[in-house]
C-alpha cells in the first residue's frame, strides 16, 4: 500500500502546509523566487489559501501538491464538490469527508 495518499490527505485535513500565511497576490513573486520546487509549491498553495482562489492551484507544479491546494480550498470553503476535481480516489475521498465534517461543525 502506497502511503503517500494518506500523507497528503492528512496535510489537507491538519493545515500542515500553511508555511506562508501572510501571502497575498503579490507573494506570487515571492513564490516565483524560490528555488526549490516543493517549497515553491509550498509557497503557492499558501497564497491560494489565503486569497481563496482555486486557479491559483494551477500555478503548483507538483500534481501531488495541485491535490493538496485543491483539498485545502475545499475544506476552507466547505464545499465538498469542490473535492470532485481531484484525482486520486483516496485523497478525493477524504477531501470530502475533512470539507463535510466543516460543514456539519459549523451547523
Amino acid at each position: 500500500m502506497n502511503a503517500y495518499p494518506l500523507i497528503l490527505s492528512a496535510l489537507i485535513v491538519s493545515g500542515c502546509i500553511s508555511g506562508l500565511t501572510n501571502e497575498t497576490l503579490n507573494g506570487l513573486q515571492a513564490c516565483d523566487q524560490k528555488h526549490d520546487a516543493r517549497q515553491k509549491d509550498i509557497c503557492i498553495i499558501s497564497v491560494a489559501e489565503d486569497t481563496n482562489d482555486l486557479n491559483i492551484c494551477t500555478r503548483v507544479g507538483d500534481p501531488r501538491y495541485r491535490q493538496v491546494c485543491i483539498g485545502r480550498l475545499a475544506v476552507k470553503r466547505q464545499d465538498p464538490e469542490l473535492c470532485d476535481k481531484i484525482p486520486d480516489s483516496m485523497i478525493r475521498s477524504e477531501c470530502k469527508v475533512s470539507a463535510r465534517g466543516m460543514v456539519s461543525a459549523v451547523r
